[in-house]
């Protein structure tokens, strides 16, 4: 099965379209989802919401139950939607995929409703830059076990709240070879991969920051398929 998850890694010129418009959709129904954040709205019903509007707008499916985390809910990286209702101060975490002409895409962003703690404020701080330098560094050679040294690097302390992989290949299934993880040893980058880059950061009953973006490996570069915001 190892060679074909290699195989399927690179992805050609009519499935990199595929896997853009499913991002596109993601980025849409996130933008919707943005607008509905209210006091004592549950985590649940936004939930709702995403995959209505998703649905409606041609996903098949979604392409895992979405994670959306409110207050300390957020310090769970795995966290399954609740009945808990949104207050002003806490953080917000959207983590969700559609499924769109069989091609799955994966996102995460952590909004503030309102002053949060100080502490998620700066684990914010850094997640935000572990994610820019993991950026910098995104080219066909790297190893994925480089870019995991390079984003615990500028985690710095910090690095003791990062709790999972720093992101994975995605394209049919949203969890695809290969794992970007300093397990994942004498991987590098190739041109046409696509990934995610997830840097996250989690206190345990305060809450969590993780910002997720998939990211298309050029024979240059990278090309990141969602906004910067």
């Amino acid at each position: 099965d190892f060679p074909i998850q290699k195989e399927r890694a690179i992805k050609d010129g009519r499935e990199l379209l595929l896997i853009k418009k499913s991002a596109d959709l993601l980025w849409k129904g996130f933008l919707h989802v943005r607008k509905h954040l209210k006091v004592g709205i549950t985590e649940l019903e936004l939930a709702q919401i995403f995959e209505f509007y998703s649905k409606k707008n041609g996903a098949e499916a979604l392409s895992f139950e979405p994670i959306i985390a409110f207050g300390a809910h957020a310090a769970l990286p795995h966290y399954r939607c609740g009945s808990r209702k949104l207050k002003k101060g806490d953080v917000v975490l959207l983590d969700f995929g559609v499924v769109l002409n069989g091609y799955s895409s994966d996102m995460t962003r952590t909004l503030f409703f309102g002053e949060v703690p100080k502490k998620i404020q700066e684990l914010n701080d850094v997640v935000q830059k572990t994610h820019q330098e993991v950026l910098k560094h995104i080219r066909p050679g790297i190893e994925v076990a480089e870019l995991d040294h390079i984003a615990r690097k500028v985690m710095g302390k910090k690095e003791k709240h990062f709790l999972h992989s720093l992101g994975h290949g995605i394209g049919l299934d949203v969890h695809e070879y290969p794992l970007i993880s300093k397990k994942t040893e004498k991987v590098k980058l190739e041109a046409g991969m696509v990934i995610t880059i997830e840097p996250g950061l989690y206190l345990p009953g305060i809450g969590g920051v993780r910002h997720e973006d998939m990211i298309v490996v050029t024979k240059t570069g990278y090309q990141n398929l969602f906004k910067v915001s």
